[in-house]
């Protein structure tokens, strides 16, 4: 079994770590100080990092005093400046207060503590300044570039679709993901994609009501093994509907990740609803949905590019997040592992939704992005055209696909339910298909195109005129 490359490694997140609790405007009563030898600027913090829970130090600062941390030590190491930063291994920021709280625990769940070293540097000098309240918080989301047209249906049971005018972006991380996140290096180097043509995307993820219109007027059998995520508390809590294959309840992941022979849109391990993103379905299902759906609107739906995802998750902002910066704002906007969710992950995140879905949520349940689209980030993965390469050297920069002959491995995108607030940005990219590496003998390198995942959806796209990258196929 394969799937995300940074996702799969945070599924396991034990950011407990993390921003645990409510935001307090002080650190705990219990946090151990953080001391600076006297006449100077830099210290380290040692210790161990407990694999369940957290330690926690008291950082005095005065406004507007800048502020460097860096993990020297401890590959499993993170640290939660809280009401700032969670779940990182480096930070800078300027202080708008007057001490902060800092815990430090383990990224992975362990097996027992481990010995970590921190180092803090401050500003030589405090520069008082009225901007350190602005500094500490995140900008606001700007409008879009250009605007979106009006949503259409071309037929009735297609997907609602958004044209998006042409337009260009930088795709990838930006600089200040570099220097705050360690695991963005797959979307570098950040680069200027310019799309040249008109196209429509869907307002939103394709639903199971939608994916059932296909099966029941085609009767393409459908549906297979798939990889079921667990629900982690509540009723359904390590509970799933479906028939074991051998062994699919004792790989690595389980019970956090099982495997049943007979999942498909309609029987994705959980209780599902016709509004719900069609889930457990393999790229070769979602190819004969596309051709249908062709048949029938007389275009070439396809799914869209990578940099035709991104462009579109954007809508005209350069923020980590198409709403900004400012991942307390998250539980608005996505559907993802929040502080209420049950999820190992959601210790690390810095807000609660109001929504709580237990796993998939009804499509266009959160706020919309710039141009009108709903889940862009979280609630399924999505799954695009492209094949997933290391990194964005030589990667097209005018939305075209980048493919190669046998890929068995996808590029995802737009994280999902069970995922932190990290992979809910722009330019996270996941992975859907077989890697060797990972492989727990449950897939095989000729299954690529035919894995189902109960966190992998996908949303669909169609060009407008003649000028874009699929144009032969038109």
């Amino acid at each position: 079994m394969s799937r995300i490359a940074a996702g799969w490694a945070v599924l396991i997140l034990m950011a407990v770590a993390v921003a645990a609790g409510a935001s307090p405007a002080s650190a705990r009563q219990d946090c151990a100080p953080v001391a600076f030898p006297a006449g100077k600027d830099k210290t380290t913090l040692s210790g161990l990092a407990p694999a369940d829970d957290v330690v926690c130090y008291e950082l005095a600062a005065k406004p507007g005093q800048k502020f460097s941390l860096k993990v020297l030590a401890g590959d499993n190491t993170i640290f939660s400046v809280v009401d700032l930063q969670d779940a990182v291994d480096r930070f800078v920021f300027t202080a708008a207060r007057t001490s902060y709280e800092i815990d430090v625990g383990q990224l992975m769940r362990a097996g027992g503590p481990e010995k970590f070293r921190i180092a803090i540097e401050r500003a030589a000098s405090a520069a008082a300044s009225g901007s350190a309240a602005a500094a500490a918080s995140a900008p606001a989301v700007g409008g879009p570039a250009g605007g979106a047209g009006r949503p259409f249906r071309d037929c009735e049971t297609c997907p609602e679709m958004v044209p998006l005018p042409a337009g260009s972006f930088m795709m990838g991380s930006s600089a200040r993901e570099v220097k705050q996140l360690k695991y963005v290096q797959a979307a570098l180097p950040r680069h200027a994609v310019t799309i040249g043509y008109p196209f429509a995307i869907g307002r939103f993820e394709i639903t199971v009501g939608e994916f059932d219109a296909f099966v029941r007027e085609t009767g393409v059998p459908v549906g297979g093994k798939c990889g079921i995520r667990t629900m982690e508390s509540g009723p359904h809590a390590f509970k799933y509907s479906g028939t074991l294959v051998p062994g699919g309840d004792k790989s690595p992941a389980a019970p956090y990740m099982v495997l049943i022979a007979d999942g498909s849109y309609a029987q994705p391990g959980l209780p599902v609803t016709a509004r719900q993103p069609a889930v457990c379905v393999s790229r070769n299902e979602i190819a004969q949905y596309l051709a249908w759906l062709s048949l029938k609107s007389g275009k070439h739906y396809r799914l869209p590019s990578e940099a035709e995802w991104e462009y579109a998750y954007r809508a005209g902002t350069d923020t980590i997040n198409f709403w900004g910066d400012d991942f307390r704002k998250t539980c608005d906007y996505a559907n993802f592992a929040d502080r209420k969710s049950g999820y190992q992950a959601a210790p690390a995140a810095a807000c609660a939704e109001k929504i709580r879905p237990g796993w998939t949520a009804e499509v266009g349940s959160y706020k919309p992005n710039p141009w009108g689209l709903y889940d862009m980030a979280g609630n399924a993965q999505e799954t695009v055209e492209d094949c997933l390469h290391e990194n964005y050297e030589g990667a097209p920069a005018d939305g075209a696909p980048w493919t190669k002959d046998g890929c068995v491995v996808f590029v995802a995108r737009g994280g999902d339910y069970e995922l932190t607030q990290f992979s809910m940005r722009a330019s996270e990219r996941l992975l859907f298909g077989y890697v060797p590496e990972a492989s727990d003998g449950m897939w095989t390198a000729a299954e690529g195109s035919d894995e189902r995942f109960n966190e992998m959806g996908f949303r669909v796209a169609v060009s407008l005129d003649g000028t874009s990258w699929d144009k032969d196929a038109r």
